[in-house]
């Protein structure tokens, strides 16, 4: 009987202790992240990729990012791009990207706030060479404390070496764009030219 008693008490214990686990996970997932540390920790071991685009010169500049095809590293514009997109462009075609979100962080410039708010256009292909374009605004974050800092979540870009995203930079602009990004090489392209 005592033997019995042990177990029935060992087996509660165990009972409790899986709940208030529970209870204590359910909690944290339904908190919103407050700080860059908890932040870091949640995309903890999620790809993510960061470029930082630099405009020297006087003028507004654009530039096209992520052509697999032609503009493996865009060194042909007067914005200087750290570090090299050529391995990130060289993996679209085998390993397209889903992106989940974009953030969007002015390093400097007297042009910050113009630079946060500057809208990313998608553009694709299809075979025929017709092209369908799409706009991305990026909104202020309700979790951050500084300004100069914008984010996009698209619902479907792709990029898979086809697309590609056209940006400017506004004059003496640093600007570093973080992209959190699913691989999966079945992602399709959604849309006027997706797949069948």
């Amino acid at each position: 009987m005592e033997k019995k008693t042990k177990n029935i008490l060992l087996i509660g214990g165990a009972i409790l202790g899986t709940a208030l686990l529970y209870l204590a996970y359910k909690k944290y997932k339904g908190e919103k992240k407050s700080n860059l540390v908890d932040e870091m920790l949640e995309n903890f071991g999620k790809p993510i990729s960061q470029f930082t685009l630099t405009n020297n010169t006087s003028t507004p500049q654009s530039i096209i990012l992520f052509d697999a095809f032609n503009n493996i590293n865009p060194s042909s514009s007067p914005i200087i791009v750290s570090p090299s997109m050529s391995f990130f462009n060289n993996t679209l075609l085998s390993e397209p990207k889903k992106i989940k979100r974009i953030q969007i962080r002015v390093n400097s410039g007297s042009f910050a706030q113009a630079q946060a708010t500057q809208l990313i256009t998608k553009t694709c292909k299809d075979a025929s060479g017709n092209s369908a374009t799409e706009n991305y605004m990026p909104m202020i974050s309700t979790t951050q404390y500084q300004g100069g800092m914008t984010e996009i979540e698209p619902d479907d870009l792709v990029l898979d070496g086809t697309c590609t995203l056209n940006y400017t930079v506004q004059p003496n602009t640093t600007v570093t764009l973080i992209f959190d990004y699913k691989t999966d090489r079945k992602f399709k392209r959604k849309g006027m030219f997706a797949d069948a």
